[in-house]
């Protein structure tokens, strides 16, 4: 009980009981005993202790009450004196606050509750510059240390205790902050009495509380923002002081339900003195996140955004430029800003390589809101000054610019170049380099330039008023100077024409597109001053997609004319991408010609384009004569179109294969290209005919380059290429290559029966491995089942052959029966002495066979 009295006595001299004499207390005891007389003599002292503590009770951070009472204002002097010498030894600006606060005179003055309020006042200002300054150093011993002797001293727990709240406020969840919050008397706060749960609790409030506070509480965010511009304003290093007010402020912002201009007005000063070119790295940061987020929840006026825009600009520094950077850009997205402020945008270009930064901006956001109006800036004063002209190139050179940046450039640039012969000479050599770095976006910005000559053109010839078009809309000579600069670029406008090539190639008028092509053939024979090819036909061209759409275009003129095109190949420089959409145009025109379409002759020219790019040119390296990588679907694609049918619009289509497979260098079409078959089909000529004794040739030439034993079959390691070659192709062709595989397996496999050379015993195993991958849809599928008796016999019927290939649907139905035709001869083939070729096939084809339901058990007779 004695303890928990004295713990009560010791909360204050207001709560101190008056003093009972020592006779009393030995009164109310009742030594009957010795032990009895030992305990009252304890009890005695103890009160007495009790009574001294309570009249001598001081506030203190370092000590508990009992120890405080029992130390003097000397002894805490010379404490304080320690910890402010060790603050002077690690800062130097402590050393200002020695005379005033920790001088000897200073400890031994007056008390602050015997002074006037004028001397008060003159105090409490040089604690408080004391304290901000001590903020950044709150949680070192040397701190607690001079705030013992401060509250001691000069009571400010109890006469600055809002200096004392913000000086600990930075480190509000820290033990040492809720000793300061209950050690102050808060009832003398302005703005700090709803800690008192604190102090009650002892609890540390978190981050969020204080943020959630601050929006709702005017007076408070007041305080806070004040103190932050304090603090931006201080010198030398303020350590996290000046973070934690601006995570503060941001936060707060966030959390706000509405932003007035209130809220603008209380953060100007901080802002003014955070953006500063004095203020350091740590407050400048601090200024850009509170800048950032006031401008994404309200609407500044228009001198403010000038003046924040000019702030971070002008006092952007290592190592933050690319976060003022990031700043201008939301103020810039937030406040639709449309162009930079000038002496904002002459600060901005003065950064060391801005074009770097920007490029990274660019990079990692879509930062059309800033990169725009800084484009349009640097072509504003690209004559003015050779830094504004050497940005510019430098943002042109790396930043990802796109249309938009250059149809805002251009008109100014265009307007630029009528100034002089030395503008114009500047102006020419940026859009040249636009060019080579932006064929695509500054080909975007030709079009709107030439679109809006022609519209002034027009309004011009009607008498109609163009004022309101007048900075968008180009002239004729804006139009020829384009012209010119941009002779042989992608870029280009087309002669007679307002449109660029490059937009012309995708032009809706399909005309127009063919126009386009024939310009670009018309270039193909220039050559520049350096022995390259123009620009616009130069490898990996700009227009190498386009060109690639139009390889496939739907209209069968601008088809072929794409495909005829020489300088088409190096323009695209994707050999794969090429071939593909060529391949893909050549079955369109097959489909279009077996459906008599109406533009047949038409469609029959780009077939023959098509065959002539696949099989000729694309088969063929561009360095030599050797075969490219795509030599093998080349030759694949060769068996889909290299047999006469029935229909005789595809009949010039074949002749045209026949005739491309000859520049086709793959051993699969070694003996097809050769005179025999060319004779056999002069022969067919003179009758009137193609037909039964063509096809006959060359699925023998066919079949006699898949059993030859040419060493072009083998690849570098010496290993066979044919089975893997016949099994892709069987895979990627359609049913008429299909058939066509089949058939002329089937006759290299008769060709070969009995043989047990390497060549023979290639062509059954790339036979045997076709089939077995296909035997669902191949030898066990009795769809068709009835076409057997045509291909089963040694010699297949050459008027049904041309039956099988008039469509991919009518060879569909003799898919099967050529898969079995062709079983039937590789078993036939197998040589007696070749036992181990035997015992491989053999056991898993009866396998297959026995697993296979089939309703007419003849269709599997393999004997």
């Amino acid at each position: 009980r004695a303890r928990r009295r004295r713990d009560r006595r010791a909360e204050g001299a207001k709560r101190y009981q008056p003093k009972r004499s020592i006779a009393r207390a030995r009164s109310r005891t009742m030594p009957l005993t010795a032990i009895g007389a030992a305990l009252a003599d304890v009890k005695t002292h103890v009160a007495a202790a009790e009574q001294r503590i309570g009249a001598n009770a001081k506030a203190s951070v370092l000590f508990t009450t009992r120890q405080a009472a029992d130390i003097d204002l000397e002894s805490i002097h010379a404490i304080g004196v320690s910890g402010f010498e060790e603050l002077c030894r690690r800062d130097g600006r402590f050393e200002a606050h020695a005379k005033g606060l920790f001088s000897t005179r200073a400890a031994e003055g007056a008390r602050r509750e015997a002074r006037d309020a004028e001397s008060n006042a003159a105090t409490s200002k040089l604690v408080r510059a004391y304290l901000r300054l001590l903020s950044g150093y709150f949680t070192e011993r040397a701190a607690s240390k001079t705030i013992e002797y401060l509250i001691r001293r000069f009571k400010i727990h109890v006469y600055d205790v809002d200096d004392l709240i913000a000086c600990a406020m930075p480190w509000h969840g820290t033990a040492e902050f809720v000793k300061v919050a209950q050690t102050c008397q808060l009832e003398n706060s302005k703005h700090f009495k709803w800690l008192s749960g604190v102090k009650e609790t002892g609890a540390a409030p978190p981050r969020d509380a204080l943020a959630v506070r601050c929006s709702k509480d005017k007076a408070f965010f007041t305080f806070c923002a004040q103190s932050a511009a304090e603090m931006a304003t201080t010198k030398g290093n303020v350590g996290s002081t000046s973070a934690f007010y601006a995570v503060l402020l941001t936060e707060a912002i966030g959390v706000m339900k509405e932003v007035d201009s209130s809220i603008t007005t209380r953060l100007l000063p901080y802002l003014e003195a955070g953006l500063a070119s004095a203020a350091n790295a740590e407050q400048f940061a601090g200024a850009l996140m509170v800048a950032t987020q006031l401008a994404a929840r309200t609407d500044m006026a228009e001198p403010l955004v000038e003046a924040l825009i000019e702030g971070i600009a002008k006092g952007s520094r290592v190592p933050l430029h690319s976060q003022a950077l990031q700043a201008l850009f939301a103020i810039c997205q937030t406040q639709r800003v449309k162009t930079l402020p000038e002496r904002a945008f002459k600060h901005l270009v003065k950064i060391p390589e801005l074009e770097e930064l920007i490029a990274d901006l660019v990079h990692s956001y879509r930062a059309d809101a800033f990169s725009i109006p800084l484009v349009r800036s640097l072509a504003e004063f690209v004559d003015v000054h050779a830094n504004y002209e050497r940005v510019l190139r430098g943002v042109i050179e790396k930043v990802p610019l796109h249309g938009k940046h250059f149809m805002v450039m251009m008109p100014i640039l265009l307007k630029t170049s009528k100034k002089g012969s030395a503008e114009a000479a500047t102006v020419k050599s940026l859009l040249i380099l636009a060019d080579q770095k932006h064929p695509v976006a500054t080909s975007e910005a030709v079009d709107f330039i030439m679109r809006g000559a022609v519209a002034k053109k027009k309004n011009d010839a009607h008498g109609e008023d163009t004022s309101k078009k007048d900075k968008l809309v180009a002239s004729e000579e804006d139009a020829s100077f384009l012209r010119s600069v941009l002779l042989g670029s992608a870029s280009a406008p087309m002669s007679g024409h307002a449109t660029s090539i490059h937009a012309a190639l995708d032009h809706p008028n399909a005309s127009m597109r063919e126009s386009a092509i024939a310009q670009l053939a018309q270039l193909d024979t220039e050559v520049e001053q350096d022995g390259q090819p123009p620009s616009a036909i130069k490898r990996n061209s700009a227009l190498g997609p386009a060109m690639l759409r139009r390889v496939s275009d739907d209209d069968p003129r601008v088809a072929a004319a794409a495909m005829e095109l020489e300088a088409l190949r190096r323009m695209v420089n994707d050999d794969g991408a090429l071939f593909a959409a060529a391949k893909a145009r050549l079955a369109a025109s097959a489909t279009a010609l077996a459906a008599g379409s109406a533009k047949s002759d038409e469609e029959r020219r780009v077939a023959k384009k098509a065959l002539r790019l696949t099989l000729g040119v694309l088969s063929k390296s561009e360095m030599d004569s050797s075969p490219s990588a795509l030599a093998g679907r080349a030759a694949a694609l060769a068996l889909e179109y290299s047999l006469f049918s029935t229909s005789k619009s595809s009949k010039n289509v074949t002749k045209a294969a026949l005739a491309a497979i000859r520049a086709c260098n793959h051993p699969a079409l070694d003996k097809v290209g050769r005179d025999d078959v060319r004779g056999v089909m002069e022969s067919d000529k003179k009758d009137g005919s193609y037909g039964a004794a063509c096809n006959s040739a060359v699925l023998a030439a066919f079949a006699s380059s898949l059993s030859s034993a040419n060493k072009t079959w083998m690849n570098e390691e010496g290993k066979d290429e044919r089975q893997l070659w016949i099994r892709e192709s069987f895979r990627d062709a359609n049913n008429v290559g299909r058939v066509t595989l089949l058939l002329a397996c089937k006759l290299a496999v008769e060709e070969t029966s009995g043989k047990s050379g390497a060549a023979a015993a290639a062509i059954r195993a790339a036979a045997w491995s076709t089939v077995r991958e296909h035997w669902t849809d191949g030898v066990s599928n009795t769809n068709g089942i009835k076409f057997d008796e045509f291909v089963v016999s040694d010699v297949v019927d050459a008027e049904e052959i041309q039956k099988m290939v008039v469509s991919h649907s009518s060879a569909g139905k003799y898919v099967s029966s050529c898969a079995r035709g062709l079983l039937r001869a590789l078993l036939a083939a197998l040589p007696k002495k070749a036992k181990d070729e035997a015992d491989s096939i053999l056991p898993e084809c009866f396998r297959q066979l026995a697993m296979t339901s089939a309703k007419d058990s003849d269709a599997f007779d393999v004997a």
